[in-house]
């Protein structure tokens, strides 16, 4: 609207300066000439206003988004996908985000990643740093169902398995006056599973940290809710939904308290040749299917297959207590694929 009342006042300026130019050379002394003098400048008072208002206007949108934090989780090695959603946190003017965990895992470009994540403050391990960092460097071998671990494993860098060692599995921190608590599933437990009516744990995490803000991770399952004057927060995951399929963050504007979660739709095609092509599909094919059909379908075909074979390996009484044998890990790979209707890409 503020161009079109600038164009409007810059025609009417014209408009009445030439007509007023005219009466002074022809008239000199008309009371026309008082009353177009009189509209005249009424228009140029208006158009300060404009102005102002656009300036006040303006300021406002710089307050908001400087008082605002980007809140980013599960990312798993997807670069592609980060690299979205830091150009769109970008365009919003927000310079403060913060990390709740699981960069790495379920993907190819792990140093890509960290390399990025490294250089914010506020950082925390989820499960899967935490798994790698701890790994003791044989006890996953030559197991079918720890092939995407052992990619990443063995293709971290140095400075990178440092950086993720040095990483706490929460923090507390205050911004603009408020207390805020990271965690990837709770402070209590790394892989502790929250939603919104996690009442009880809301209430354990109250009185052990006497926070404004609770934010976690680790579900794929955005949510925000509020209890007891707090705020609890699950942003969502950037790469493999489990609720929709769309990339997911969230924005949290501290001084109004006002919420917006953010849904990026991402090119299909794109991603899943992104998987296919890579070096990381021809050592995990099978881990890699899962994660391409979930990422178009937004369902969690990843914590579904595993689900399938705990209970197919407990209707055969094989005992997968230490891990999953290979036999078992590729049958039950065909079988989950053909009951759920999913393409075996190859």
């Amino acid at each position: 609207y503020y161009y079109i009342y600038e164009r409007i006042v810059f025609l009417l300026h014209f408009i009445f300066s030439f007509l007023f130019i005219y009466y002074i050379i022809s008239i000199r002394t008309s009371p026309l000439l008082y009353l177009l003098k009189g509209i005249r400048n009424n228009i140029m008072e208006y158009s300060h206003i404009i102005n102002d208002n656009h300036i006040i206007n303006q300021s406002k949108k710089e307050e908001s988004e400087s008082n605002s934090i980007a809140i980013m989780a599960d990312i798993h090695a997807n670069y592609y996908c980060l690299e979205k959603a830091l150009e769109n946190i970008k365009t919003r003017g927000i310079q403060t985000i913060l990390f709740l965990g699981d960069y790495i895992t379920d993907g190819f470009e792990n140093n890509k990643v960290l390399d990025v994540i490294k250089k914010y403050e506020y950082v925390i391990a989820g499960n899967r740093e935490l798994s790698i960092t701890n790994y003791d460097g044989h006890s996953w071998n030559n197991l079918s169902q720890f092939k995407n671990m052992l990619y990443t494993y063995h293709t971290i860098h140095k400075e990178n398995m440092d950086y993720m060692k040095s990483l706490p599995s929460y923090k507390l921190i205050t911004l603009n006056g408020k207390k805020i608590c990271l965690s990837h599933g709770t402070p209590f437990h790394n892989r502790e599973i929250v939603n919104a009516n996690s009442f009880d744990i809301f209430d354990k995490l109250i009185s052990a940290f006497q926070c404004d803000i609770y934010l976690f991770a680790h579900t794929h399952e955005a949510f925000y809710t509020t209890y007891k004057n707090k705020i609890f927060i699950n942003p969502g995951s950037i790469i493999l939904p489990a609720d929709g399929p769309t990339s997911k963050y969230g924005i949290l504007n501290l001084q109004n308290m006002q919420y917006n979660q953010i849904s990026m739709q991402y090119d299909f095609t794109i991603l899943r040749n992104y998987y296919l092509n890579s070096d990381y599909f021809k050592q995990n094919p099978e881990w890699c299917n899962l994660l391409i059909h979930t990422n178009e379908a937004g369902i969690d075909y990843v914590c579904g297959f595993i689900h399938f074979v705990e209970e197919k390996a407990k209707k055969e009484h094989i005992d997968i207590h230490h891990n999953i044998p290979n036999h078992l890990w590729h049958i039950a790979f065909l079988e989950f694929m053909k009951i759920n209707g999913l393409h075996i890409y190859q």
